[in-house]
């Protein structure tokens, strides 16, 4: 009967795990049904993509109807919704069905690449669960923004070189490097895991060691030098960020501790219940250091029994390339946010990439930690983590399933249902090609007709238009149109929202109004 049951619990785990992948996806494609969420970096790739179809190349539009070149954001993202949207579908709606299949193919790749790997279930199935319940990749995941195609990217790129350490083939080498290189062409921080898949080779591999490093290195980290000659050939900067070291160094490092702890709290269970007891500080602080405590003892009770037993050593090695890879990810920001400007911005969605790693080690931990106790207090301390890790994966799918139902009920940013609903976007398409746009909001404007207005930075205390420099002379001058967006107007100028907007557009036409916005014209004489 055991030989019969060992017999079926990979089939039965891989299925598991599939089922998992289904379910993640379907949650996926049930949240964007109003497509994908949209802010001003998606308008900038969609419209690079755009361009990039057309033939242009990856450039973005500009107010003057000139391109200027992409800067900020690496270019494989626009290439993959360019050949996405290839197929005669929108590019929102390509954006969303990146986000939903790359999650189902992110879950079944871990899931089943541990499975092989380790060959413990527990430890795959748990991975892929935590994955596909987790607020921080669901959120990601249901954006049009370069972060599911990079996750997808960088754990594929740190399997496959398990798998060359695993099977000794160059074949798996290469095959990391490549998707590393997609990794760091699609956000700068993929350098991060080039970085810690060179220390790892340094560390592990005996054979042709530095024969291997010269290949993954030169693979690996090639195109993006490439791309970081050209922006800098085109925009004499580096990815869009000049160098410069920052002052009080002191501070910053303490500036980006605190961004750190403010992005990921929320990733530790139940940290905002009973707070008048215990601080979020606290609760993080003693979160973060049972993590690191449990890592800890395990890796002591490795070094303890020298080499690790066959049975467990690919276990041992999956953990320490995912937490080497943690550290190298977060060394990476703190250099580049000490030594860029303008400043990156530390927030949950810049640390998502991370979840998978995290929920690797912590299920890679706790199973090898409960394999080492030989002692009777053994089945206790296995069912006390097991209650906890159900505790956890419920926490976390209760909380993505609020984000969910919002998405699928209200849609989010740019792309949200208030937009789909409004005639705005309409107006907006029926403007002449030829015309000048200004808007307070550029990013909604070059997301649905890839055209870039100039930027009004604020609603000025006098009616716009009744001078004739700057924006007003272009509004006088060239017939310009004015399209104010107004929830993102509301919620600066609260009190006095109307009196405001029927002040500064009371020199105006009228071309269109509705609660999401308006079109005005200067009158002709």
């Amino acid at each position: 009967m055991r030989n019969i049951v060992k017999k079926f619990q990979k089939p039965i785990a891989i299925f598991i795990i599939i089922a998992i992948a289904i379910f993640g996806s379907f949650l996926i494609h049930y949240a964007t049904i109003w497509g994908a969420w949209a802010f001003s970096d998606s308008a900038a790739y969609i419209s690079a993509a755009r361009n990039f179809s057309d033939g242009f190349g990856f450039v973005i539009s500009s107010p003057d109807e000139n391109y200027e070149p992409l800067e900020y954001h690496p270019p494989f993202y626009p290439f993959l919704l360019s050949f996405v949207t290839s197929f005669g579908i929108g590019f929102i709606e390509g954006a969303r069905w990146i986000d939903i299949i790359l999650f189902g193919l992110l879950i079944s790749s871990i899931g089943i690449s541990i499975l092989y790997l380790t060959q413990y279930c527990l430890i795959a199935i748990t991975s892929s669960l935590l994955i596909a319940v987790s607020p921080a990749l669901i959120n990601s995941f249901t954006g049009a923004m370069s972060e599911p195609l990079f996750i997808f990217l960088l754990y594929l790129s740190l399997l496959t070189f398990l798998f060359f350490l695993n099977k000794k083939s160059s074949v798996f080498l290469i095959t990391s490097a490549i998707f590393t290189s997609c990794a760091s062409l699609t956000r700068y921080v993929g350098i991060a895991i080039a970085l810690a898949i060179t220390l790892l080779i340094l560390i592990y591999v005996e054979r042709n060691k530095w024969l291997n490093l010269f290949l993954f290195n030169l693979t690996a980290n090639l195109p993006v030098g490439l791309w970081f000659l050209h922006t800098f050939d085109t925009s004499n900067t580096a990815g869009g960020r000049n160098l410069q070291l920052s002052e009080n160094f002191i501070n910053k490092v303490k500036e980006f501790l605190q961004n750190i702890f403010n992005a990921i709290k929320s990733w530790i269970p139940y940290i905002h219940y009973q707070n008048e007891f215990i601080s979020e500080k606290t609760k993080a602080v003693l979160a973060l250091s049972l993590f690191c405590l449990l890592i800890g003892l395990v890796l002591v009770w490795r070094r303890k029994i020298g080499i690790a037993k066959d049975t467990t050593k690919p276990a041992f090695l999956l953990l320490e390339c995912c937490s080497l890879f943690i550290i190298f990810f977060l060394l990476f920001l703190l250099t580049t946010f000490l030594m860029t400007t303008p400043k990156i911005d530390i927030h949950e969605r810049m640390l998502s990439p991370l979840w998978p790693a995290f929920s690797i080690v912590l299920c890679t931990s706790i199973f090898l930690f409960c394999t080492s106790i030989n002692n009777k207090f053994k089945e206790v301390i296995s069912l006390t983590f097991t209650i906890l890790l159900l505790i956890t994966t419920r926490y976390y799918f209760l909380t993505s399933k609020v984000s969910i139902e919002n998405f699928h009920k209200e849609g989010f940013g740019h792309s949200a249902r208030v937009f789909h609903e409004s005639e705005l976007i309409s107006e907006i398409l029926n403007l002449p090609e030829e015309q000048p746009l200004i808007s307070n909001n550029p990013g909604l404007v070059l997301l649905y007709t890839n055209r870039m207005p100039y930027l009004l930075e604020e609603i000025y205390g006098r009616p716009f238009g009744v001078i004739n420099i700057g924006l007003e002379s272009i509004l006088r001058n060239e017939h310009a149109a004015l399209i104010l967006e107004f929830p993102s107007l509301r919620n600066i100028y609260i009190d006095d929202f109307e009196e405001r907007i029927d002040f500064f557009t009371k020199e105006l036409e009228t071309h269109f109004i509705d609660d999401i916005g308006g079109i005005y014209f200067f009158p002709n004489n």
